[in-house]
């Protein structure tokens, strides 16, 4: 069971400062629930200061490849047992919030979205995963169990720190602009290498 469903666009959630905590234990017979679920295609909805953990599914989750436009703003969410904020949906924001300790991705936004000034550590697979045309800025992804960011076809990954991820620090998938980024102490690769990449020369703190 979700904490809290949204089913209808044009939706703002603003929890003011309260924490939506899971249930302490999985019940004989109950199936897997998110801490706030965006259930269908729906547009412009707006989830905003506040603290989701301990759900047996993902924090914020976005059910829809469809649905846009989509704002998360200045929030935690911690110990889920899938991703910390899963918006497969486009045109997103998610802004100011940390994602920590959850079981599979801290933040994944889909294509063309904007991140900018997260902070993901200690999750199980990558900090922040996107689809194409993202534009990624100003976020610090630490110890994760994967990448600290990987970032969609044709994405710029601009002025993130990326520290002790056990595989890359910032992993490419092609055609992508990356610049001012400090990455170091990363498992596998302080910054990947793809085709038709932009890495400026001395743009980058990774050695």
């Amino acid at each position: 069971v979700n904490g809290i469903t949204i089913a209808s666009s044009n939706v703002t959630l603003d929890l003011m400062g309260f924490t939506l905590t899971g249930p302490p234990i999985l019940a004989f017979g109950a199936t897997y629930g998110h801490g706030i679920e965006i259930n269908g295609p729906l547009a412009n909805i707006q989830i905003r200061n506040g603290i989701i953990r301990r759900f047996y599914g993902t924090g914020i989750y976005n059910e829809s490849f469809s649905s846009k436009g989509c704002h998360i703003v200045n929030m935690t969410t911690a110990v889920n047992s899938l991703s910390g904020i899963e918006i497969p949906g486009y045109a997103n924001i998610i802004e100011n919030c940390i994602s920590h300790s959850n079981k599979s991705f801290g933040i994944w936004a889909g294509a063309g979205s904007k991140l900018t000034g997260n902070v993901c550590y200690d999750n199980v697979n990558p900090g922040i995963q996107t689809g194409y045309g993202c534009t990624i800025s100003g976020n610090t992804c630490y110890d994760n169990d994967g990448s600290g960011i990987y970032a969609g076809v044709a994405s710029s990954v601009v002025a993130n720190t990326c520290y002790g991820n056990s595989a890359s620090g910032i992993s490419l998938s092609g055609n992508n602009y990356v610049g001012q980024n400090t990455c170091y102490s990363n498992t596998m690769s302080n910054i990947s290498t793809c085709s038709n990449c932009t890495i400026p020369v001395d743009g980058n703190h990774a050695p």
